[in-house]
């Protein structure tokens, strides 16, 4: 019961006498009854031993079994009850079914193993320490090279044995599989089997072992780089549970080692962070460069390369690294399982660099991974009233030093992640005078896919009530719309003019029509303003002709005239 401890004890806390006082469990031959002595003597003949293990290591091809629970409990107590009678005869029908590499064999031979060592846990020291003898040396041999089918049979044997003995009982079994982790090996699914098997045990113990955590931890961050991708996902998956653990608001005792501590998400953040630093160095300069770029041509066609990685003959220069970083994301996937929605601080802070790599054309897994983690981990996770303003700070750095790609990508994200954290947004003073904010200033960006997309999010956050469209963010567009002709300038208030009329679809609020008409008087100007105009239009047409009778009362006669010109006039399609 791992539980009891982490912060409370109950009234009355039962432990198991020592196994000095277990009479029972370590019982002679002549104290056993007339009954127990019979099947005694049933389990040591050896044909029916041997037709017994026949049975339960049956193929059954129509199901694919597990390890089954009712088996261990047999095996558990019958060492229970009958101690080391009939250990000899276990071992003699557990040794080929080890060697044997059948589904079936392997799944018997880890129930009679769990039984064998669950069983004992009352036995006396002598007799504890001829089951070690005995299976010590077969287990290292067997869970050396766990075939990956026989992986969940061996994985369920060591979590049963923890989750029935005491840590203190069973060192030997940590140690053993923290020897095996360590024993050179260049197949992969032999790496990711040994920490499975380890983190299945140390999964019992939960907050209890502070110090094997770490020592696992210290482990899989040497793996962060491996090129197998089964590796770096388990190595993420367990270090995400070696810092599970950690609570801010835990007590130490001043005089305890620092190794005893819990692991803090922060740490293994950094850690994996402080190996990222060419793909920061390499992001930055590569939105220097295109910035500069767009500054120059201001809205004129620039070359651009889809990828924002180096390839050296043929070759991704920051392989390495890029591999740290997809570790690094399979660590946030795994701690988002178990957190639910909560969103870790430092996490929030990588947040330049996964806009950043989710375009990234030259690695699929790591662009896939990004564009995921974005939307789905970051975008669907709730945040802190405290928060919010580290998340605002990030979000203003990728504004003005991302790539325009990256700046996409944040309103994408922002899309997603206003809506889910709405309430805890309002309950804080100028969170949404932020937000406009930033949608301005991405609204004046360079890039017109960039201008485009920051439009699209203000319409939703308008037409959601989220972004209320008073008279500051009329005038804000109106006076954009009104600067010199063909500046970024000019396009970006149309954009945001635009975007107010299409935020209402199905409604004419009073101040629509002054906002309609100053759209309409760009109709007629060059391209980018032309198409925009055209569009917004053309959607307002399409979304009010039902109920026009109506929508129409809320023009005057003049603007009801402009507006059909530029509607219905067939050369304002041409």
């Amino acid at each position: 019961k791992p539980h009891w401890g982490f912060y409370t004890w109950p009234k009355e806390f039962k432990v198991y006498a020592s196994p000095l006082n277990q009479d029972w469990s370590n019982r002679e031959y002549s104290q056993f009854t007339p009954l127990e002595q019979s099947i005694i003597g049933i389990f040591k003949d050896t044909e029916f031993l041997q037709k017994f293990a026949s049975l339960y290591s049956l193929e059954d091809e129509k199901e694919d079994k597990e390890f089954d629970a009712v088996h261990f409990s047999l095996f558990n107590r019958i060492f229970r009850t009958f101690n080391d009678y009939l250990l000899d005869n276990f071992i003699a029908i557990l040794d080929p079914l080890l060697v044997d590499n059948k589904e079936s064999s392997q799944r018997l031979a880890a129930e009679i193993t769990a039984g064998i060592i669950c069983g004992s846990k009352l036995w006396k020291f002598e007799k504890r320490e001829k089951v070690l003898k005995l299976l010590i040396p077969r287990m290292e041999t067997t869970l050396l090279e766990v075939p990956q089918e026989n992986e969940k049979y061996w994985g369920t044997c060591i979590a049963t044995i923890c989750g029935s003995c005491e840590p203190r009982q069973i060192g030997w079994l940590i140690e053993l599989l923290f020897q095996l982790i360590n024993k050179p090996t260049d197949i992969s699914s032999q790496i990711k089997t040994r920490i499975y098997l380890l983190q299945s045990a140390l999964n019992e113990f939960e907050w209890l072992i502070p110090f094997e955590w770490k020592r696992l931890a210290n482990y899989c961050i040497k793996l962060t780089d491996n090129t197998f991708q089964n590796v770096r996902q388990r190595a993420g998956s367990c270090l995400a549970t070696c810092a599970f653990f950690y609570h801010k608001d835990a007590f130490y005792y001043p005089e305890l080692d620092e190794k005893f501590k819990y692991l803090k998400i922060v740490q293994v953040i950094d850690e994996i962070n402080g190996k990222l630093e060419p793909l920061w160095n390499e992001a930055i300069n590569s939105i220097q460069s295109q910035n500069n770029n767009n500054n120059k041509n201001n809205d004129s066609s620039i070359k651009h390369v889809d990828s924002t990685s180096v390839l050296l003959n043929g070759k991704d220069e920051f392989k390495k690294e890029k591999l740290h970083f997809l570790t690094l994301i399979s660590f946030l996937y795994s701690l988002k399982s178990m957190y639910g929605t909560h969103l870790d601080t430092s996490s929030m802070k990588l947040l330049p660099l996964f806009t950043h790599y989710a375009n990234d054309k030259t690695d699929e897994e790591l662009q896939a991974s990004c564009i995921t983690h974005i939307v789905q981990n970051m975008g669907l996770s709730i945040i802190s009233n405290d928060q919010i303003n580290v998340l605002f700070e990030v979000c203003q750095t990728i504004q003005e030093k991302g790539s325009w790609k990256a700046k996409i990508t944040l309103l994408r994200f922002l899309q997603v992640f206003v809506f889910t954290n709405l309430f805890i947004l309002r309950a804080k003073n100028g969170t949404f005078d932020f937000l406009k904010s930033l949608l301005l200033k991405l609204l004046v960006d360079g890039r017109f896919e960039v201008r485009e997309a920051s439009a699209e999010t203000l319409s939703g956050l308008v037409r959601a009530g989220i972004i209320s469209v008073d008279e500051q963010l009329v005038k804000s567009a109106e006076t954009l719309a009104s600067s010199p002709k063909q500046s970024i300038e000019r396009h970006s208030g149309v954009l945001a003019l635009a975007s107010i009329v299409l935020a209402f679809p199905y409604s004419v609020p009073s101040f629509l029509p002054k906002v309609l008409m100053h759209l309409c008087k760009h109709a007629t100007e060059p391209q980018p303003i032309y198409g925009t105009v055209k569009r917004a239009l053309s959607e307002f047409k399409r979304t009010h002709q039902d109920e026009w009778h109506e929508h129409k009362l809320e023009f005057t006669e003049d603007q009801l005239q402009i507006l059909t010109d530029l509607i219905v006039s067939p050369t304002y399609y041409v």
